[in-house]
């Protein structure tokens, strides 16, 4: 299974994500700022990041950027509220991210999305 980092500032997100994720056999690493989310990245290799737009410190597209520049192999999946606002088919390419999901997101697609990205190489 994949070593995941959620980066979210919502305490309650990460904490579903980690349950999720985790009872589908992942090891995950949380994040609730754009700061601690590069500790971790530093420290551990990441598959995949789970990542939300907008954070009161950093923003998603600063994270997605770094990922880029620094860690080109993990791949990105961003959840945002403010998602649905835009055409995933245009956000994507743009961030560079393997896809966009709208916020709320069914659990279910959650676990879906990241098996697609991990099958992805």
């Amino acid at each position: 299974m994949a070593s995941i980092l959620v980066i979210d500032d919502d305490p309650a997100v990460r904490g579903l994500f980690e349950q999720v994720l985790q009872s589908d056999g992942h090891t995950v690493h949380l994040a609730a700022t754009a700061a601690a989310a590069y500790d971790v990245l530093r420290c551990s290799p990441i598959e995949i990041v789970i990542t939300d737009l907008n954070m009161p410190e950093g923003t998603g597209v600063e994270v997605v950027s770094v990922l880029r520049r620094d860690f080109p192999a993990t791949k990105v999946v961003i959840v945002s509220s403010e998602a649905s606002e835009y055409d995933p088919l245009q956000v994507s390419p743009l961030l560079d991210a393997m896809v966009v999901l709208p916020k709320p997101v069914g659990m279910g697609h959650l676990l879906g999305t990241v098996h697609r990205v991990l099958a992805c190489h």
